[in-house]
């Protein structure tokens, strides 16, 4: 990867140097040695530059690989935390019979009933 990116440098101040030497004197000049640079650099290092692609490409998969690996391995601790709970309250409702039954019922006129022996006291008539 050094030896492309010295050789496009090399190509880019060979650029400038030419155009230096044409009477190119200002930004110009290096925005202009830059554009052929790369052109140049594009006809004459193609190997070179299919080397440092497929270097990128094995370390942008390996990084990859170690995420979504990481990713699943967070999603697996979630998945068992999450299961723990259910079971917890899936012991806690056995042992305890009918807990987590509805203490009020609703009624088809939308009001809500309690249970008998649930609530609050029943209201007393004031004599």
């Amino acid at each position: 990867m050094l030896k492309y990116t010295a050789s496009r440098i090399a190509l880019i101040l060979l650029s400038a140097g030419v155009l230096y030497l044409a009477g190119a004197r200002s930004f110009l000049m290096w925005g202009l040695a830059i554009v052929i640079g790369a052109l140049l650099a594009f006809i004459f290092l193609p190997h070179q530059q299919q080397a440092v692609y497929d270097e990128m490409a094995k370390h942008t998969l390996f990084r990859s690989r170690n995420r979504v690996s990481e990713a699943d391995r967070l999603a697996a601790e979630e998945d068992e935390l999450l299961d723990a709970e259910l079971l917890d309250a899936q012991r806690a409702t056995d042992h305890d019979g009918a807990v987590g039954t509805a203490t009020s019922q609703v009624t088809q006129e939308g009001r809500s009933e309690q249970a008998p022996g649930e609530g609050e006291q029943s209201e007393k008539p004031e004599a």
